[in-house]
């Protein structure tokens, strides 16, 4: 009996804690995405930069 009321009182403890663990770990998550796919931008954005340069220098080059 005593162990029941023991493990009682600890769950009421802990469970609250164990949610506000849980709660930080997904807003590190979701913030972790975001930067993520702002990496991925840039990503796609220097690839674009480069195809563009790749394009005017076969250009300048077909015009010699």
């Amino acid at each position: 009996m005593d162990t029941l009321l023991l493990f009682g009182g600890l769950t009421t403890i802990v469970a609250p804690i164990l949610k506000i663990i849980w709660v930080i770990i997904l807003i590190i998550a979701v913030f972790k995405v975001f930067s993520i796919s702002r990496e991925i931008e840039k990503i796609k954005a220097g690839i674009e930069e480069l195809e563009k340069n790749l394009l005017d220098a076969l250009k300048a080059i077909e015009k010699k």
